[in-house]
C-alpha cells in the first residue's frame, strides 16, 4: 500500500507502510545513441535540389511508419518544409523504433568533431565529440585535441626514457 510519494535531489523517493525504496533519478542529459546514413535518396525526387539544405546541423525531422509493409520498424527522414530525405537505414531502426514507440523524443541536432591522429606507438587513434552547437562542439574539440596531444606526447617522452642507451665507444 502505497503511502507517500515525494521527490529528492538525488531521484524519488516512495515510502511504503514498511520500507522505503529510492529510484534513481531518470537521465536528463540528452545521449549519442549512434551515426547513420539516409537510406532510399534514390527514390527521392529532386535529391540533387536539396543539396543545399543539408548542411551540418541542419534540422531533421524523423517520423515513425510502423505500418511500413516492406519494413515494421521504417523512420522516414524529412527537412525543412516537410519534404523527404529518404529513411533510416533499416540495419540502425529497430532501437530507434522502440524508442520512438515508447514516446522516447529523438535529437538529430548534434555536432560532432573528430580528432584522428598518430599515437606514440605509429597507430592511428580516432576521437570523437558531440554537442548540441557549433561553438560547443568547436571548444570540445579544441579541449580533447590538447588533452590528446598531451597524453601522446608524454607517451612518447615514457617510450624514449625506457629504450636501452646504446654505450659510446665499446665494441
Amino acid at each position: 500500500m502505497l503511502k507517500e510519494l515525494s521527490k529528492s535531489g538525488s531521484g524519488s523517493l516512495i515510502r511504503t507502510m514498511h520500507s522505503e525504496i529510492q529510484i534513481p533519478k531518470s537521465y536528463s542529459e540528452d545521449i549519442f545513441l549512434l551515426r547513420t546514413d539516409v537510406a532510399g535518396t534514390t527514390h527521392t525526387a529532386g535529391i540533387e535540389e536539396l543539396a543545399p539544405f543539408l548542411a551540418p546541423g541542419e534540422r531533421l525531422e524523423l517520423v515513425r511508419v510502423p505500418g511500413n509493409p516492406s519494413d515494421p520498424n521504417a523512420i522516414k527522414i524529412f527537412i525543412r518544409d516537410g519534404v523527404k530525405l529518404g529513411y533510416v537505414p533499416r540495419r540502425d531502426n529497430p532501437i530507434l523504433a522502440r524508442l520512438m514507440d515508447a514516446g522516447k523524443l529523438l535529437n538529430d541536432h548534434l555536432y560532432e568533431g573528430r580528432y584522428s591522429p598518430t599515437n606514440a606507438q605509429g597507430k592511428r587513434e580516432v576521437h570523437t565529440v558531440y554537442a548540441k552547437t557549433k561553438e560547443e562542439c568547436e571548444t570540445l574539440l579544441e579541449q580533447m585535441i590538447a588533452e590528446v596531444k598531451a597524453r601522446i606526447d608524454a607517451e612518447k617522452e615514457q617510450m624514449s626514457e625506457s629504450a636501452p642507451h646504446k654505450q659510446r665507444g665499446t665494441k
